[in-house]
């Protein structure tokens, strides 16, 4: 025992200003302070290990910039309210003690943590359960919370507060945390921007689990969530939103709600509403959202639903919806408006999507059309009261789309739920001959999953998803030797928005094997700056990172070596020793001086180079995590390889 908390607090310190204190919080030392005579193994005031404090009220009164409040096991019944801020290069660590439960509790904390004006501060390995509100974070930057726990925030008012609630507050992290149970929003961004919501499991709220009002370049990233009481996620403009004190007053801001980053979580559930609007996977009414590489399955509402109506929702306009897969979910897999009156709904792109499997279930029997539709196997619904061919701007196109067999009857519908008298359904093929200019060049085939069941669904070598993808964009300018190149719409990509620890987009030209890395992005300018010089002519087509001829359909850019060269002209193969840690990487016709390793997803993770052409290469591939990666030799022969790391 003495050893294994000698080397906890070693590490700890490690991490921190060599002129930083540690102070510690323990409920169990018998004074309200000890004076340098803190036991780390005893846990009393007998030894030497520094100041302690039996409350984190106490020790908030001496906590400077750069200390770390290292806190005990113990059950704490008070908030906990930083007085002063950290700095970008020291800041303040508030840490529960590793493999010890510290817990925040008692339902007169509302909220538990409450932060005003406070910046560059770090909460890990804290637990919050069964408080009226869990985090109020207001005019903050650089707050983080990493490795918690948050259960059951109890308002009974059903506060915007309630949960982890940010007003005004840009840069902030939470990371790695389980977020479950509110009574109303677990996570509330409002006029909020640049902050980061990645590897957290998000569950339960009554009302949604996570809201983007009037903020922007937000990334929620890598997580999972399933709500069995109501909505995932919804992001929209301010109507009259906020804290509602002198400093955070209420907000109303429309046309305000722009870039922000939804890709590769998992939207598990939504609940069963009865005759009430459906609970969708994400309600959408913002501008020049990026929508990738998420899966939905087992949502009762639209996986993702483009919403119009008055105050929060009135404009709705280039968003970016692409590379998702809607699996098994009961309203459809989109629902789409059309734009009525003076609310904005055009030029979202719904692109290069998986749509399969999905339905219609009737839970609200308010509306004829609902009754004509249960059970019929929806994929796509344009829903509203004016003429399709009008008033439709928003366009569907490169994607699969499917339930069981071609040209099913209600795969794609449009209808208005208040009308007793919509459109006779029709199959998919006279959708994109009569509707070519907003659903065209869709694929209707099973997209060979590997296993969907088990939500895998990485498309298999045979699957007509691959390379039948739409590219995003094209070059408006010639570029010569240029770094800064312009296109005809940025707003497909991304470049990190600032946020500490992320990178931007790795993307290819069409007939090339060279990737670039974007840097920054000029939306209004339509510029991109790029890592290295690239010349091409204006019209040539620009994509995210993909690795045949054009991008696949779906969530996983795939791509095998069987597929790549079937008749192994090149001789390249890969092998994997995973006793040694080890890819090899060998050609009996070819040398080749470059290789590259990317995350499945477009990342480059290695990079390696050799003054002189080779035939083998030996690649450590210790710090690569379990996963699927894919190499890029180049050479006097170019070749792009899939590897799989168990």
């Amino acid at each position: 025992m003495h050893v294994k908390y000698f080397f906890v607090v070693l590490a700890l310190l490690n991490c921190i200003s060599l002129n930083a204190r540690t102070i510690y919080v323990d409920q169990r030392i018998g004074t309200q302070f000890c004076k340098g005579k803190y036991s780390i193994v005893n846990r009393d005031c007998n030894g030497n290990d520094g100041d302690a404090y039996r409350s984190i009220a106490d020790a908030m009164t001496v906590v400077a910039i750069g200390d770390m409040i290292l806190i005990r096991a113990g059950v704490y019944n008070e908030s906990v309210i930083p007085k002063v801020s950290g700095s970008k290069e020291r800041k303040i660590f508030i840490r529960g003690m590793p493999s010890e439960n510290v817990v925040l509790s008692g339902l007169n904390l509302s909220p538990a943590i409450y932060l005003e004006s406070r910046n560059d501060i770090i909460f890990e390995n804290i637990q919050v359960r069964n408080v009226n509100r869990w985090v109020n974070v207001l005019g903050c930057k650089r707050i983080e919370f990493k490795n918690c726990i948050f259960r059951n925030a109890m308002d009974s008012n059903g506060s915007s507060k309630t949960g982890l609630f940010f007003q005004d507050s840009d840069y902030n992290k939470i990371l790695n945390c389980t977020i479950d149970s509110s009574t109303q929003d677990n996570i509330g961004l409002i006029q909020s921007s640049h902050n980061l919501i990645q590897n957290n499991t998000i569950t339960r709220a009554a009302h949604a689990l996570w809201a983007i009002k009037c903020g922007s370049f937000n990334v929620f990233k890598n997580n999972y969530f399933a709500n069995s009481l109501q909505k995932i996620g919804e992001i929209y403009d301010c109507d009259e939103v906020g804290f509602g004190s002198a400093n955070f007053p209420k907000i109303s801001k429309k046309n305000n709600t722009k870039c922000n980053l939804i890709e590769k979580n998992i939207f598990a559930l939504t609940s069963t509403p009865v005759n009430a609007s459906p609970y969708a996977g994400i309600q959408l009414a913002a501008q020049s959202s990026i929508i990738r590489r998420n899966v939905f399955y087992d949502c009762i509402g639209p996986p993702i639903d483009l919403t119009l109506y008055g105050g929060e929702a009135e404009n709705n306009y280039d968003n970016k919806i692409y590379h998702n897969v809607m699996y098994k979910n009961h309203f459809g897999g989109i629902r789409i408006p059309a734009q009525e009156g003076s609310y904005l709904c055009f030029g979202n792109e719904i692109f290069n999507n998986i749509f399969f499997k999905n339905d219609f279930q009737q839970y609200d029997t308010r509306w004829q059309w609902y009754k004509e539709l249960d059970e019929k196997p929806v994929q796509v619904m344009f829903s509203g009261s004016a003429s399709p061919l009008k008033t439709y701007t928003s366009t569907v196109y490169n994607n699969g789309i499917f339930n069981s067999m071609k040209d099913e009857l209600y795969t794609v519908v449009y209808g208005d739920r208040f009308s007793g008298t919509n459109s006779s359904p029709q199959n998919f093929s006279w959708w994109e001959a009569y509707y070519g200019s907003y659903i065209h060049n869709n694929i209707e085939s099973d997209p060979e999953f590997v296993n969907a069941e088990n939500y895998n669904f990485t498309i298999q070598p045979s699957s007509k998803m691959i390379d039948q993808g739409a590219y995003m964009t094209t070059l408006s300018v010639d570029a010569v030797n240029d770094t800064v190149i312009t296109v005809e719409d940025a707003a497909y990509f991304y470049d990190g928005f600032g946020i500490d620890g992320l990178n931007g987009d790795s993307i290819k030209l069409e007939n090339s094997t060279d990737y670039f890395t974007i840097k920054s992005v000029d939306y209004v300018q339509r510029k991109l700056t790029i890592n290295k010089p690239l010349s091409v002519k204006k019209g040539s087509y620009i994509s995210q990172l993909y690795y045949g001829e054009k991008p696949d359909i779906g969530i996983v850019e795939i791509n095998v070596i069987n597929k790549i060269d079937q008749n192994n002209s090149s001789g390249i193969s890969v092998s994997y020793n995973r006793l040694g840690q080890w890819f090899y990487i060998n050609s009996l016709n070819h040398r080749f001086s470059e290789i590259s390793i990317f995350t499945i997803e477009g990342h480059e993770v290695y990079r390696f180079k050799e003054a002189e052409a080779i035939s083998e290469i030996k690649i450590p591939a210790a710090e690569l995590s379990s996963g699927v990666y894919l190499i890029l030799v180049k050479g006097t022969h170019s070749e792009i390889a899939k590897i799989i790391k168990h």
